[in-house]
């Protein structure tokens, strides 16, 4: 006994590459979204702000200030634990804005592989690790 093959109609195909075109640009549309955007606070720390790019990004909360040495606690976006606890230092060469304790959110950017970048319009302005205390 031999099967039949079914004939799908072109408008039955239409339709499904419709559901299929519509599945793919919904994933994106979501995938792509971020659900915190810079400078939002954290949930249970207010103090730690968002910094980051379309990729993910940080929270950074800035525990102590003195003679161009910032420590920060770094906080992961997904999980919200912390990442790093550590002092960096303003390399006073790489940049010629002005900040301090309470104007620091205003300039960060992001973080990467033992740097604070910072937003300037000169490239290589950065805060970089000076004394780790804590990493995950």
């Amino acid at each position: 006994m031999m099967k039949q093959r079914r004939n799908i109609s072109l408008k039955d195909k239409k339709f499904v590459l419709k559901i299929g075109m519509l599945i793919f640009f919904m994933s994106l549309i979501f995938n792509c979204y971020r659900v915190v955007k810079n400078g939002e606070p954290m949930r249970n720390n207010k103090d730690a702000i968002f910094h980051g790019g379309v990729d993910g990004g940080h929270y950074f909360e800035l525990i102590e200030f003195k003679n161009n040495v910032y420590r920060f606690k770094i906080f992961m976006d997904y999980n919200q634990k912390l990442f790093i606890d550590a002092y960096f230092q303003k390399i006073i060469d790489s940049c010629d804005i002005s900040f301090d304790e309470n104007n620091i959110h205003d300039f960060i950017s992001n973080y990467d592989d033992n740097v604070i970048y910072l937003i300037d319009e000169k490239k290589g302005c950065e805060l970089v690790l000076n004394e780790l205390i804590y990493s995950w």
